[in-house]
């Protein structure tokens, strides 16, 4: 058995954050003996935003009924089986390149049919920029939303997906499962709408096989939370 791990440390230094949202800051408390112990405490203040660096999107993100973070069921975050769906090559061509339901039906003609209760992860190649080069990895170096360009899923993805498959939820190794304004943000609204969840900002995908491994997904419990920051594990 391997463990790998799909999460980003959680930095200050992190610049592949969506704009606006608050970024990580860690604050001494104690980092030192000079305390009433007289021995080595560290302690730290932490703040961030639900929604940065490794992170999951609950169902209630984008659904006023659905499961808020510490509502989710184990049983669909933990141990749970997982595939991978390369879009690489077309995202070499296209910084705003979609997975749509013909990157599905090849996947499957190749692989056969998807896991019961599975989650779908979107490999871009996205992942070798996360630190090297937000600019590319955000397609900008503005702080403005309506300048980012980068890979998601497709309106035909998702509706594929519901259609076909048990899945829980989706992943991807990009700033978010899409690029909203180019479609309404539909992919958000339909995954949310049956209480499944993503996952945004995935590392590690390029190590992992098309199928054939289980995943391990544990965000922040909070309490009416609309996601968190994830810790995600697979398991080969």
């Amino acid at each position: 058995m391997v463990l790998l791990d799909l999460s980003y440390t959680f930095s200050e230094d992190d610049k592949s954050n969506w704009p606006g949202n608050h970024p990580f800051r860690k604050t001494v408390v104690s980092e030192g003996d000079d305390n009433a112990m007289s021995c080595f405490i560290a302690h730290y203040n932490l703040s961030m935003s639900e929604h940065i660096g490794t992170h999951m999107d609950a169902p209630f993100h984008f659904n006023p009924s659905g499961w808020t973070t510490d509502q989710i069921p184990l049983e669909v975050m933990v141990d749970v089986p997982g595939v991978v769906v390369d879009i690489s090559e077309k995202c070499k061509e296209n910084n705003m390149a979609k997975l749509e339901k013909d990157d599905l039906e090849a996947w499957v003609k190749e692989n056969g049919p998807m896991p019961e209760k599975c989650l779908v992860f979107m490999k871009s190649g996205w992942g070798k920029y996360y630190y090297s080069s937000p600019l590319e990895f955000l397609g900008t170096d503005k702080e403005d939303e309506d300048c980012l360009k980068f890979p998601g899923f497709g309106a035909s993805g998702i509706d594929w997906l519901i259609a076909n498959t048990s899945f829980v939820g989706i992943g991807v190794d990009t700033l978010s499962i899409e690029l909203g304004r180019t479609q309404e943000c539909y992919v958000h609204r339909t995954l949310t709408s049956g209480n499944r969840y993503g996952i945004e900002c995935l590392a590690n995908l390029e190590k992992l096989p098309a199928k054939g491994f289980h995943v391990t997904v544990l965000p922040l419990k909070i309490g009416g939370g609309s996601g968190g920051p994830c810790r995600v594990v697979a398991k080969l």
